[in-house]
């Protein structure tokens, strides 16, 4: 029996659907290991599938299940599935041919072999058997542009269906914005309904320049100024949609908000959604994947037309999430386990993975012209009044704090004290980076360790090298420079790297320099790739620079009469006097605004003689490394201006105290708030890191001897205090918090329960049902529930403020705004992971309550039913639980703020 709510969802699933375009017949052909007609093993295996267009159709057939109310045709009158074609019906240049072996125990291509046929003098026009026009047009009509001709002719698609579609969904391919297909859905009549689907590396294909392998913000920057106005990719905008799937990483939403196109004045109402893996970058799961497959952006395409047909409120996140999560499995599982005869594309597998999404992305709301814009900061927006920095500045954790109300210069401070109590999961649903024991969410941090990253794999691969990778890392004192360079060194070229520190402030001539050359070519003559570390290779005016350039440029050094090549190694030289590169040695007069003085002059005249300039350009690579204060403008190197851009260097605090705590990445501090308060938005600290862990030190040692909860009386003495950082001000931020925190009051209303509940148990029926994990004879309405299960809901109501205040919301009574709604759902998307994991924890300890159990089944009993085992498989901490589970209690999160509503509440700021 389906409760109102669910016959409306099935009501809405009827619009009837067209899939036409480009095919292809795909020929598989498996790896077998029967060399002689007498072996007994399993022989080569072809497998033959009609492709292009054609697979999107299997994956909607799929999606929509047997005795869909939508109508699902195919624009060609062919077979589709497995093996169904002869070979002979299809024209040998429109049949494409891939060898698959087994990778890891599954079934993955290294590479397409290619087309059949010949098309030296040019390709055929190849005429498919068309399908049988229905009586009525489609709503969705699916045109899969593969550039195999489709595009070129107005006999191949129906100007009828075209008019008649609510929606047509354009799954596209290099070369973009071209042919008879395109001109004609540009057209003001057909664009306004227009849905893109595209992957990034076919934007690449043009002469776009959309970057790739540094940061998100860094491709989703150089991809905004391609859309924008003037740029090569500005006609992709004449549409009412356009996604772009950034490999099984991330895809972007651009909702045009209005006509289709852009211009400078337009430009503000184009708003973007990112759904998007925030612990790696587009390409790296195919980087770590050995062979891959072939159909990804197929997934997505069947997912966004699945999502149109539903005809309920568009939810293209949801969509992106699902296709997401079908390349994601697609590529790790190929064409399934090598120990199964492989059978063709995964149909119905990959249209599970749309339905029930299987991996974890984050989500994240902002309009293009922030990204076009980078999001300078205003002028005046540091007390000094530094200029707005242009290039960089935006990133996709300022848009989360945009969305709490913050400006835009406001530090990331809420955040960080997060990080402290709660640890690294308060950080899931932002982009970071991860190298060994080394974790950043700065987005130049990210980029410089992904491009230090870079070269060292380039290098650690290239065959026969003569001369050291030299590397620069500049930062200010105790910024933790050797930490970092040696855990991201470490993780490219493995633990047991040998590392050799050298401090040439200690060294007292060139013979003590020789002996560490001698000690790295040591290394290599053992087979190894050695690392050495030159600490404060810049002390004594720059004293060493003219010895180390000869062993940088040829890769040798002179003992004596002998001149002995060091080998293959790297070379790590750690400033000790810069706290840039960009500010490492004078300026050069050259470059300054202003006249230069005589002191400036004689200065870099100086350094030049000392071989600056030759050392920098020996360099390979750099990598700036910040420390817990808020980083210095490299432009206004003597008066010390704080970078408004910088509003990562809370977070960078709470690492080093969680890190000073030794503290696991799940494990929980107990801070007094006064003392957190002032730790994270002390003003600086004097010497770095170091003062930092000074200030520690007291607190470590009770934690250590007592644990427990650490208070503010713990911290050092005034004076002594006044050595780290400034004490008064410190003790001002003790006392500007309250010693406990008033606790909201839970939901108590009787009626409000009851409806939340209800809004609770109805929006699960409903995703249960669309997910395929609830199969709709078995949906309850709420009031037919047992005792229990009643129960359960109103528990899962009452703890709904307790969840919210780990994002610093509450509820109120009254109804949010459209934009309140999108300010807070944007809040919460950035504390998601840390609100599922104590929606978790609070909906275990209920069960938990009333005498459930871990057990592999779920008690069997119906929701009209009292339970009787009590067993449930996910009774579990959150971390053990699979990403298919997790999701659950994502979505419960997201879902929040219709349960408010419900009860005639809304979500509002704490």
């Amino acid at each position: 029996m389906y409760d109102s709510d669910t016959k409306k969802e099935m009501k809405r699933m009827a619009k009837r659907i067209l899939v036409t375009g480009d095919f292809v017949l795909d020929n598989h052909v498996y790896e077998g290991q029967r060399q002689n007609f007498c072996d007994k093993q399993v022989g080569v295996r072809v497998v033959r599938q009609l492709g292009g267009a054609a697979l999107v159709h299997d994956l909607l057939s799929a999606l929509l299940g047997e005795g869909a109310k939508t109508s699902l045709d195919l624009g060609v009158k062919l077979p589709t599935g497995v093996d169904k074609i002869r070979p002979e019906l299809v024209p040998d240049t429109c049949q494409a041919y891939a060898f698959w072996k087994p990778f890891d125990k599954v079934w993955r291509t290294e590479s397409g072999m290619g087309f059949g046929g010949d098309c030296s003098k040019g390709a055929p026009d190849v005429k498919w058997p068309p399908y049988k026009v229905a009586e009525q047009a489609p709503e969705v009509l699916v045109l899969c542009d593969g550039g195999l001709g489709f595009r070129d002719s107005s006999e191949n698609w129906s100007t009828r269906d075209l008019d008649a579609a609510e929606f047509i969904v354009l799954k596209s391919t290099a070369p973009l914005q071209r042919g008879a297909l395109w001109e004609k859905l540009v057209q003001p009549e057909y664009a306004g309904k227009l849905v893109i689907t595209v992957g990034a590396s076919d934007l690449r294909r043009s002469d776009a320049l959309v970057n790739r392998g540094m940061s998100w913000e860094d491709t989703l920057e150089s991809l905004a100024s391609e859309l924008a106005p003037g740029g090569d990719l500005e006609a992709l905008t004449k549409c009412r949609h356009l996604v772009i799937a950034f490999e099984s990483e991330g895809a972007l939403w651009i909702d045009i908000g209005g006509p289709p196109g852009v211009n400078t004045d337009t430009l503000d109402r184009v708003r973007c959604q990112f759904v998007y893996r925030t612990d790696s970058i587009e390409g790296e799961q195919r980087k770590n994947t050995k062979g891959t497959a072939f159909g990804f952006l197929s997934c997505i395409t069947a997912a966004v037309a699945w999502h149109l047909a539903k005809g309920a409120s568009l939810d293209m996140p949801r969509a992106m999430e699902g296709g997401l999560s079908a390349m994601s499995r697609l590529l790790l599982d190929g064409h399934g386990p090598s120990s199964r005869p492989g059978n063709g594309f995964p149909v119905e597998r990959l249209a599970k993975c749309i339905k029930n999404v299987t991996c974890a992305y984050s989500r994240a709301v902002f309009q293009l012209t922030d990204v076009c814009h980078g999001l300078t900061c205003p002028m005046g927006a540091s007390a000094a009044g530094a200029a707005p920095q242009p290039q960089g500045c935006w990133s996709l954790l300022r848009t989360m704090l945009l969305s709490s109300g913050s400006a835009c210069t406001d530090p990331a401070d809420d955040l960080a004290k997060r990080v402290v109590e709660d640890g690294m999961i308060a950080l899931a649903n932002v982009p970071h980076l991860r190298k060994g024991l080394l974790f950043s969410v700065d987005r130049r941090e990210i980029e410089g360790m992904r491009g230090i990253s870079g070269i060292v794999q380039e290098y650690r691969d290239k065959k026969g090298a003569k001369k050291p990778l030299s590397i620069g890392v500049f930062g200010p004192p105790g910024s933790g420079k050797s930490f970092a360079v040696e855990e991201i060194v470490k993780a490219e070229l493995g633990e047991k790297v040998p590392f050799l520190e050298f401090n040439l402030s200690q060294f007292n001539d060139a013979e003590d320099l020789i002996g560490a050359f001698h000690q790295v070519r040591d290394e290599v003559l053992k087979g190894e790739t050695p690392v050495a570390f030159f600490d404060e290779f810049d002390a004594q005016q720059y004293k060493w620079l003219q010895y180390l350039l000869a062993p940088m440029q040829d890769g040798s050094f002179q003992d004596g009469q002998l001149t002995h090549p060091i080998g293959k190694s790297i070379f790590i030289f750690a400033g000790g006097t810069s706290l840039s590169f960009q500010t490492f040695g004078p300026p050069d007069p050259d470059t300054l605004k202003t006249k230069p003085t005589p002191e400036e002059e004689e200065a870099y005249s100086q350094f030049k003689f000392a071989k600056g300039p030759d050392f920098q350009s020996r360099l390979d690579g750099f990598i700036n490394v910040n420390g817990p204060n808020r980083r210095v403008l490299p432009e206004e190197r003597d008066k010390q201006v704080t970078d408004p851009c910088d509003i990562f260097f809370p977070l960078r605090r709470a690492f080093i105290i969680r890190g000073e705590f030794r503290t696991k990445p799940a494990q929980k501090l107990d801070l007094d708030d006064g003392l957190l308060e002032a730790l994270i938005r002390a003003d600086g600290y004097r010497h770095g890191s170091r003062s930092l862990s000074k200030v520690l030190d007291p607190l470590k040692s009770h934690l250590k001897q007592a644990g427990g909860r650490l208070l503010r009386s713990l911290i050092p003495p005034r004076d002594l205090l006044n050595l780290y950082t400034n004490a008064d001000e410190f003790m001002r931020l003790c006392r500007s918090v309250p010693p406990h925190r008033p606790v909201d009051p839970l939901l108590t209303d009787p009626a409000k329960l009851e409806k939340v509940a209800k809004a609770i148990h109805d929006t699960w029926e409903n995703l249960g049902v669309a997910e395929g994990w609830r199969k709709p004879a078995d949906a309850v309405s709420f009031s037919d529930l047992s005792a229990f299960y009643h129960g359960s809901n109103i528990a899962a109501a009452k703890r709904i403020p307790a969840v919210l205040a780990f994002a610093s919301l509450k509820l109120v009574d009254g109804k949010n705004t459209p934009d309140e709604r999108e300010r807070i759902c944007c809040k919460m998307e950035y504390h998601l992971e840390l609100m599922a994991e104590n929606e978790h924890d609070r909906w275990m300890e209920w069960h938990l309550s009333q005498n459930w159990r871990w057990g592999e089944q779920k008690d069997p009993a119906k929701l009209t039913e009292e339970p009787e085992i009590k067993t449930h498989p996910c009774l579990i901490p959150y971390s053990e639980l699979s990403d298919e589970e997790r999701n659950k209690d994502r979505n419960c999160i997201r879902h929040y703020p219709d349960f408010a509503d419900a009860a005639g509440m809304k979500i509002v700021d704490a």
